[in-house]
């Protein structure tokens, strides 16, 4: 059973954290469209299955589910979970293929937001572009589903590339055991200097280097021997890079205005969607927003994502400025 658990629990964090999270605009549409009846008929399979599985395991939990999700839904249903038929899954859902091929999308969205966590850049703040170098399959399956990969990384765009040499930049370190007899008590004092090296300056010492060139590190006195230092690969300024078999990934972490402005649109909008948490208001539920703020730029963000701010927070009204009277509730 430890066995049926773990593959049951592996199963429902794909449901919840890949799935739903992913649908969650099909969900919440309004209306009955198709495609959103669909994905809830999707999810009610998923959840109907995993819980036919775990009844032997855990029968009481089961069966309340079953009386509470599955019957109300289906009057035709068994009377009990514990009277129903075994899943089996129908042959015409077997779509290896389309397995193998999310496997790599998640391998790459695992992939990038670990890069995300290194370059201390919140989930929230949109960035401009992931750059990937990997095998044709892998390519084909990241266009196929570009949409999942933009949405999951918030990242404007997906480009190929056939060479990673320039996400690269030429970087010096010390060769500790070499260094150590030439600087002595100022061994620290030059690696903290080669830390605060600019890009510039890090590609002028690594070509004496190359060279076979004394190289001077800005800020310290001497010409120092190439020996003692050693080349390295360093990411380009403003790229994250990760290299993992035969994928490769770089996320520009650069930033300009309009993305800043961007990521605090979708800031605030977390923080009013905890408001309306905090405040009981059912998910469906529509709103009055009004906003104020003395801050210039906060303004700049909410008057360019106007329309995005209102359909996250469902708001059928939204001026600048506090609501009056009750409505400010």
């Amino acid at each position: 059973s430890n066995a049926v658990v773990r593959e049951v629990d592996e199963y429902l964090e794909d449901v919840s954290n890949w799935y739903v999270r992913g649908n969650r605009r099909r969900f919440w549409r309004s209306g009955a469209a198709p495609d959103k009846a669909a994905a809830y008929q999707a999810l009610h399979a998923a959840l109907k299955t995993a819980v036919l599985i775990l009844a032997p395991i855990a029968p009481f939990m089961t069966e309340e589910i079953w009386q509470n999700a599955v019957r109300p839904l289906e009057p035709a249903a068994p009377e009990s979970v514990h009277h129903a038929d075994w899943p089996a899954a129908a042959e015409d859902w077997a779509d290896p293929g389309l397995l193998e091929r999310t496997a790599a999308v998640r391998r790459v969205i695992s992939l990038a937001l670990h890069l995300r966590e290194k370059a201390d850049v919140r989930v929230r703040q949109p960035l401009r572009e992931l750059l990937v170098k990997c095998p044709e399959p892998h390519a084909a399956a990241l266009r196929e589903q570009e949409g999942v990969v933009l949405s999951e990384l918030n990242v404007k765009g997906l480009r190929f590339i056939s060479d990673t040499e320039g996400l690269y930049a030429p970087r010096l370190a010390l060769n500790i055991r070499a260094a150590g007899p030439v600087l002595r008590g100022e061994i620290n004092k030059v690696r903290e200097l080669l830390e605060q090296v600019s890009p510039e300056e890090m590609a002028a010492l690594a070509a004496r280097f190359d060279a076979g060139e004394p190289c001077r590190v800005p800020g310290h006195e001497h010409d120092l021997p190439p020996a003692i230092f050693t080349r390295e690969k360093a990411a380009a300024p403003g790229f994250q890079v990760a290299q993992e078999g035969d994928l490769t990934l770089a996320l520009d972490t650069r930033l300009d205005e309009p993305l800043e402005l961007e990521g605090l649109a979708r800031d605030l909008v977390r923080h009013l969607q905890v408001l309306r948490k905090d405040a009981g208001l059912e998910v469906t539920q529509r709103v009055e927003l009004g906003l104020s703020t003395p801050s210039a730029k906060l303004k700049k963000a909410i008057a360019g994502h106007r329309g995005h701010i209102a359909e996250e927070l469902l708001a059928v009204g939204f001026q600048e400025g506090d609501l009056p009277g009750e409505a400010a509730r």
